[in-house]
């Protein structure tokens, strides 16, 4: 007999399609992955964007931003440069989940910007 637990996490599995993905073969996952990317949003939304200076990078096939506040750059030189690298979940093959704009602001807002 199966535990509730195990029951929820196959049920969960099941209706986000997640069980049948991780079944397919290596091919089919490239392409499945591939569509998946097309259709993923993973820009930061506009809120994130009238809040903080973003600029976008290319690392190799990845998207990389860089967030810092929106003040002239005079000033923003002045400051002690503080950083903070987020690397989101996704094993370098998934693109970033727009949830991970939230934590991204609170963690600015908390730790670089507003000391």
């Amino acid at each position: 007999m199966r535990s509730l637990g195990y029951w929820m996490v196959e049920t969960v599995l099941r209706i986000s399609k997640t069980k049948k993905f991780l079944e397919l073969d290596p091919d089919e996952m490239k392409i499945a992955l591939k569509k998946e990317r097309i259709k993923q949003n993973h820009k930061p939304p506009k809120k994130m964007q009238n809040n903080y200076r973003i600029e976008e990078e290319r690392i190799g096939s990845n998207s990389c931003y860089i967030v810092s506040p929106k003040e002239k750059k005079e000033k923003q030189e002045k400051k002690e440069k503080q950083v903070l690298l987020f690397i989101h979940g996704g094993a370098y093959v998934k693109e970033m989940n727009p949830f991970y704009w939230d934590v991204i602001s609170k963690l600015a807002k908390d730790f670089l910007f507003y000391k």
